[in-house]
């Protein structure tokens, strides 16, 4: 291992390479093949993070000039400390644990030199013991408090249409569907789809009880990928009075429901809302619907459980991941450490 330009690292194996990555062109490329898909290892996130102003770097592993995995990272500053932070990554779509090895390798010697408290990794790889066992090996702890999902469901949507859609329900959810459709007919129910989050669905965010981000960073998040084609927002209105809205962003032909929300009644307004939005999908040409988050099955008490309820409805299939981790640099961290264990019990996941 050697270090060149600013702890641009470059890490060997066999005739493989982990090194900083200028030529975005390459992650662009890597997007269109790579699985787990997510969009917060995309060209598009990346040139997000620079535009405004965050420290964010892209790695990754080259054969014959080709990006076979990447990750991307932002050194963030804040009152917890100074943080090396991956949201999701590397995305490995092999999940070879030499790559990851290798990875958590590089990732130390930049947050060493970067004089970080603390290394934060939010991984997709799905819960295999030969990564988590990398991490647990390489000095890694299990993050305290969740700031990325662990669990997601995932609607293959690829050839369908409304009929064959429809299909995918149990009896209940299409009558529910077909009530809400009837309104819609009537003219109680209006759903409208634009590229922006406007201000008025900000006294609705703010009513639910379980949103961590602040509206404006949603607002701020959603109308970038709307400005650029990849994003779109679908709003209800129940009888003239804006009632639900939810927020998408794509990636090819993967859409995630990035956030979302909804007055509380008995007509599950979000159903119609998700309906909508995978047909929009589908004509697009996208092929997978990731509802971005759920809570754990064997959960009762997890504040996502009324939502994962509506969601698992929608014929999604579970997927689950490995936990978040983290790498203690600094006496620093373990003030982080202990202000979010306070969190997790405050917000009940």
């Amino acid at each position: 291992m050697k270090s060149i330009d600013n702890y641009n690292y470059v890490i060997k194996y066999n005739d493989q390479m982990i090194q900083n990555i200028q030529e975005i062109e390459l992650l662009k490329q890597f997007n269109k093949t790579y699985s787990p898909m997510t969009w917060l290892c995309t060209s598009t996130y990346f040139n997000y993070l620079k535009g405004n102003n965050k420290n964010t770097e892209l790695i990754g592993e080259l054969r014959n000039n080709v990006l076979i995995s990447a990750c991307i990272f932002t050194i963030t500053d804040a009152k917890r400390g100074r943080a090396l932070e991956v949201s999701h990554g590397p995305i490995i779509p092999d999940y070879n644990a030499i790559s990851y090895r290798q990875y958590l390798d590089y990732l130390k010697n930049i947050a060493k030199q970067k004089k970080c408290d603390f290394i934060r990794i939010n991984s997709l790889s799905p819960r295999l013991e030969s990564i988590d066992l990398v991490f647990k090996t390489n000095g890694f702890i299990t993050t305290p408090f969740e700031n990325m999902f662990q669990n997601t469901s995932i609607v293959d949507i690829k050839g369908l249409n409304e009929s064959s859609l429809l299909e995918l329900y149990s009896e209940v959810t299409k009558e529910h569907i077909s009530n809400l459709l009837t309104l819609e007919k009537n003219g109680e129910i209006k759903i409208e789809f634009s590229n922006i989050l406007e201000d008025d669905c900000k006294p609705l965010t703010e009513q639910q009880s379980s949103e961590q981000q602040t509206f404006e960073s949603i607002q701020d998040v959603t109308n970038y990928y709307g400005k650029e084609n990849q994003g779109f927002v679908a709003k209800l209105y129940y009888k003239n009075i804006l009632s639900a809205y939810q927020t998408f962003i794509f990636n090819n032909k993967y859409i995630c429901n990035h956030h979302g929300a909804v007055i509380k009644n008995t007509l599950e307004l979000n159903l119609l809302i998700h309906f909508k939005s995978m047909l929009r999908a589908i004509e697009m040409g996208i092929e997978h619907y990731d509802f971005w988050g759920t809570a754990p099955m064997n959960s009762l008490e997890h504040p996502w459980k009324e939502s994962t309820n509506l969601k698992i409805q929608l014929g999604g299939k579970e997927h689950s991941y490995i936990s978040g981790y983290d790498f203690p640099l600094t006496p620093k961290y373990w003030l982080t450490n202990m202000y979010e264990k306070y969190q997790k019990i405050k917000r009940g996941h």
